[in-house]
């Protein structure tokens, strides 16, 4: 093992806080790379994970000598993708809290909203139809979020409406539907 212990990061699972663990671990270990074998550096990575999922990914890809640069793409295709944090961002921005209608309460509402917005702003491509995509995909069943998942494969691009119904019309014909009269019926 390495010759001494650093205090580095762990990493929750949480995508909002990939990059700031990313860019901190491999701070640390460029600032100490003499120190650390890619092996030392697989074992370091697998402790900082408190997520299970994450801990499995960098358990199954931190094999052989590039094992910490495969585990380490592996995270980023994982949970650093814009692709995959956009979304994020968006669900947290129409989640509605409790809030008592106190100024305080308001303020930290207003607060929250601003820093999403800010949030979304730094991710490159934002527009309102990824907005819209996100929006639908949130409600995708976990079936259709694997599928969603393996379209989008290691694309960091932010997808569009017209990129989401490219995916969902060859799967259209496998989706349930309902007769007009049906629909009707049941709002009557």
């Amino acid at each position: 093992m390495a010759p001494y212990k650093l205090k580095t990061p762990t990493f929750s699972g949480n995508v909002r806080e990939f990059q700031r663990f990313y860019d901190c671990f491999t701070d640390i270990l460029k600032t100490h790379s003499d120190c650390y074998t890619v092996g030392d550096k697989c074992c370091l990575l697998a402790e900082t994970m408190e997520d299970p999922a994450a801990k499995e990914l960098v358990g199954k890809f931190s094999q052989g000598p590039s094992g910490y640069d495969t585990a380490m793409e592996q995270l980023r295709l994982r949970y650093g993708r814009a692709s995959v944090i956009y979304p994020t961002y968006v669900k947290e921005l129409i989640q509605r809290d409790n809030y008592d209608y106190t100024q305080d309460s308001m303020l930290r509402v207003i607060d929250r909203t601003r820093h999403l917005l800010d949030a979304m702003e730094n991710i490159k491509g934002n527009t309102l139809s990824q907005v819209a995509v996100a929006l639908v995909v949130m409600d995708f069943n976990e079936e259709l979020s694997k599928e969603w998942a393996k379209h989008l494969g290691s694309d960091d691009k932010l997808q569009n409406v017209d990129d989401l119904m490219k995916f969902i019309t060859p799967l259209s014909h496998n989706l349930p539907s309902k007769s007009t009269s049906a629909s009707i019926s049941e709002f009557s």
